[in-house]
C-alpha cells in the first residue's frame, strides 16, 4: 500500500514539476520580453529539483525494466521520433543545446513510456485531474495571499484583452490558460471515487481561471473539444451502421458550413475575442519563420537549437518581426524548424494512428465518458498547436508528456484487447504444476487492461 502511495506521488509530482510549478516557485521573476530573457537561464535549485524527479521516476522505470522495453517495442513511432531529435545534432546549428535538449526529450518518452504501461487510462485521467486540482486550489490560495504572484506582467504595457492575466504557478498566461482549458475537459469526462460532485465545483473554478488567463487560443480550443464529444461518442457507439453514418454525414455538412462562416466573419470572431487579425502578432511570426525554413526545407537547424542562437537565421527573424520570441508560436512550423520535412510524415502518422486507436478504445470500451479522454486530448493537441509550440517543447512541456502517455497507453490496450477477444479456454489444472504458474503469470501481465473491462 505505501509503495503504491508512493508511485502515485511521483506521478503526480511529475505532472506539477511539468506544468512549471517547481519553477515558478523558485524563480524570483518571469523571463521579461527582450534579448535579456537569452541570459535568463534555469535556476540552479529549479535544476537539482528536476533532477531529482527524473531519478525518482528512473527508479521505478527500473523496477519495471522488462515491462518498460516491452512497451518500448510497442511504440517504435515514438521512438523514432525521440531518436529523430538526437540524429539531429549531426546538422544542428548549435550541436551541445540539440543534445541537452534531446537527452531531456528522451528521459520524458522513457517516463511516458513507463506511465502507459503501469496505468490504465483511467487511472492516467484521475491522476491528471488531482495534480490539476491541486493546482486550482494552491492558485486560489496564492490570489487571496499575493495576487500580484499569479499574474503575468510580461503584458504590463499590452492591450486590455492581456493586461492582468494570470499565469498562476506556470511560466505563461496562455499555458496556464492551456491546464485550465484541460481541466475543463477532464473534469467533464473523469468520475471521483468520492464525492464525485466535487468534480463540477472544480470544473466552474478551471473556467474561470481560464477566461482570468485572458488566453484566447485555451477558450477556443476548449469550445472545440467540448464540441466534439458528442461526435466522438456516436462515432464510437454500436447503433445501426446505415444511421451513424447518416448522422456523421450530417455532423461533417454542419461542422463544413461552420469554417467558410468562421471564415467569412474571422474579423468579428476574432475582436469577440480580444484579438485582432495578426491574431497578436503570430502571422507576422509565421512569415518570418516560413523564410526561414526556406533556407533549410530538408533537415531544418537542429532540435530545440533555432531560438537559442543570436545570429544567422535566427537574428534575420528578429529583425523583421521588430521583436524578440523563443517560438514559432506554432508546434509544426517549430518542428519544420528542428527537422525539415523529414519530421513531418512522422508526426502525421503519430497523429493518425493515435486519433485510430483513440475511437477503437472509444468502442472497445462500451462509450463511457472517460473512453472519450483519449481521442478528445489527441483533438486538443492537435489544435493547440496551431497557434503555440507544445509539441517541439518535449524537455519541459506537460503537453508533450501527456501525449506520449495516451499514444502508448492507446498501443498497449490495442494489444491486450485482442487478446481478450480470444481468450484462452478453462482449464482445470493443478496449480502447483510448473505449466500452471507459468499461465497465471500470464494472465497477470496485462492486469491493468483487465481491471478496466
Amino acid at each position: 500500500m505505501l509503495e503504491r502511495w508512493f508511485e502515485r506521488s511521483f506521478v503526480i509530482v511529475l505532472f506539477l514539476s511539468n506544468m512549471g510549478v517547481v519553477d515558478a516557485l523558485i524563480r524570483k521573476h518571469a523571463p521579461q520580453p527582450g534579448l535579456e530573457v537569452l541570459n535568463d537561464g534555469e535556476p540552479l535549485a529549479g535544476v537539482i529539483v528536476q533532477l531529482a524527479i527524473y531519478l525518482w521516476g528512473m527508479l521505478f522505470v527500473c523496477i519495471r525494466w522488462r515491462r518498460v522495453i516491452g512497451a518500448i517495442q510497442g511504440v517504435r513511432s515514438l521512438v523514432a521520433f525521440c531518436a529523430l531529435a538526437l540524429v539531429s545534432m549531426l546538422w544542428s546549428i548549435q550541436p551541445l543545446v540539440t543534445l541537452k535538449r534531446s537527452m531531456l526529450m528522451l528521459v520524458t518518452t522513457v517516463l511516458a513510456i513507463y506511465l502507459g504501461e503501469r496505468y490504465s487510462m483511467e487511472e492516467l485521467a484521475r491522476l491528471l485531474a488531482q495534480s490539476l486540482c491541486l493546482i486550482m486550489i494552491a492558485v486560489i490560495i496564492i490570489h487571496f495571499v499575493s495576487p500580484a504572484f499569479i499574474v503575468d506582467y510580461r503584458f504590463v504595457d499590452a492591450g486590455d484583452s492581456h493586461r492582468g492575466g494570470w499565469k498562476g504557478l506556470s511560466e505563461h498566461k496562455n499555458l496556464f490558460g492551456e491546464y485550465m482549458a484541460l481541466a475543463v475537459a477532464l473534469l467533464l469526462l473523469v468520475r471521483f471515487k468520492r464525492w464525485d460532485r466535487l468534480r463540477y465545483c472544480f470544473m466552474v473554478l478551471a473556467a474561470i481561471s481560464m477566461v482570468a488567463s485572458r488566453s484566447a487560443n485555451a477558450l477556443a480550443c476548449t469550445f472545440a473539444v467540448v464540441a466534439a464529444m458528442p461526435l466522438w461518442r456516436h462515432i464510437s457507439s454500436r447503433g445501426d451502421r446505415r444511421v451513424q453514418i447518416l448522422v456523421t454525414s450530417f455532423i461533417a455538412c454542419a461542422l463544413v458550413l461552420l469554417a467558410f462562416f468562421a471564415q467569412g466573419n474571422m474579423g468579428a470572431l476574432l475582436q469577440l475575442l480580444g484579438r485582432d487579425t495578426t491574431l497578436t502578432g503570430r502571422t507576422e511570426i509565421w512569415r518570418a519563420v516560413v523564410l526561414a525554413i526556406d533556407k533549410r526545407p530538408f533537415l531544418g537547424y537542429g532540435f530545440g537549437a533555432f531560438w537559442d542562437s543570436v545570429q544567422g537565421e535566427t537574428l534575420q527573424v528578429w529583425s523583421n518581426i521588430g521583436f524578440v520570441v523563443r517560438g514559432a508560436h506554432s508546434g509544426y512550423l517549430d518542428l519544420c524548424l528542428a527537422y525539415g520535412i523529414v519530421g513531418v510524415p512522422l508526426v502525421f502518422y503519430l497523429f493518425v494512428t493515435g486519433f485510430r486507436k483513440a475511437l477503437d478504445y472509444c468502442r472497445s470500451a462500451r462509450c463511457q465518458s472517460i473512453s472519450l479522454w483519449p481521442v478528445t486530448y489527441l483533438l486538443f493537441f492537435f489544435l493547440y498547436n496551431l497557434t503555440e509550440s507544445e509539441l517541439m517543447q518535449s524537455w519541459r512541456s506537460l503537453s508533450y508528456l501527456l501525449f506520449a502517455t495516451v499514444f502508448t497507453a492507446l498501443q498497449l490496450h490495442d494489444r491486450g484487447h485482442v487478446a481478450v477477444l480470444h481468450p484462452v479456454p478453462k482449464v482445470q489444472v493443478n496449480p502447483r504444476s510448473s505449466m500452471a504458474a507459468h499461465l497465471v503469470r500470464g494472465s497477470t501481465s496485462h492486469r491493468g487492461f483487465v481491471r478496466r473491462i
